[in-house]
């Protein structure tokens, strides 16, 4: 089982995505900014991952990225990163799609958005 640091790592990670994310949206974010941000964000989900001993990411990890506010560049990267066999990885299918991401290239909306 995961270690409390180790969630509250995944959950620093969801929230500063989030907050990165609005801060781009709003045009307060330079393209030289978002790259570099991004590299270090794939960059500490790589130290974690090494620290784990496995890339596996359990279905829990994916929905707490996901109630808090992860983009779907990052909820697509966990999803990607559940075990194939793991029955709930269609579960974080279905919850990726009820908030408009469809790619990596989406942008997230509300789960009570129409779309």
């Amino acid at each position: 089982m995961d270690s409390p640091a180790t969630d509250a790592e995944i959950l620093a990670i969801a929230l500063a995505d989030w907050t990165f994310e609005r801060a781009l949206a709003a045009g307060e974010v330079l393209p030289a900014e978002a790259q570099a941000y991004r590299a270090a964000r794939a960059e500490r989900i790589a130290q974690l991952d090494s620290q784990r001993g496995t890339a596996d990411v359990t279905y829990e990890q994916f929905v707490i990225a996901l109630q808090n506010g992860a983009s779907c560049e990052v909820l697509t990267e966990l999803k990607n990163r559940m075990d194939p066999k793991d029955p709930l990885r269609e579960a974080a299918i279905s919850d990726l799609r009820s908030v408009g991401c469809y790619s990596t290239a989406s942008i997230r909306r509300a789960p009570d958005a129409q779309g």
